[in-house]
């Protein structure tokens, strides 16, 4: 997770929601991308496989669409003062995908 700010990123990506070993990721046709989260605003519920961002829910498997914006982060670049919590080595095998507001679908 990250901090949230006041300024947005306004890509638009749409995939489907998985959980890959610790990572929550987008997958859109061959591309897939670590998702991290805004904070305040996010909940996790690994019981049910549910996130919320900002009152908007959605379980793994479902069709999501994500403003946002793509970053390549080195493992080494972490930095634990940029982070509420950092996302797992393991994690940045993907590009990032810094989401800013979830909805629902549609399909792709």
């Amino acid at each position: 997770m990250y901090e949230a700010r006041a300024e947005f990123l306004m890509a638009l990506h749409t995939g489907r929601l998985e959980a890959r070993g610790p990572c929550l990721v987008i997958v859109a046709a061959d591309q897939v991308h670590t998702v991290v989260w805004p904070s305040p605003g996010t909940e996790w519920d690994p019981l049910t496989g549910t996130i919320s961002v900002n009152g908007i829910s959605a379980r793994l498997g479902a069709t999501v669409s994500l403003t946002g914006g793509e970053a390549h982060v080195p493992p080494d670049a972490i930095v634990d003062g940029d982070w509420v919590m950092p996302p797992a080595a393991e994690c940045l095998d993907n590009p990032i995908w810094y989401a800013e507001i979830m909805a629902l679908g549609p399909e792709p």
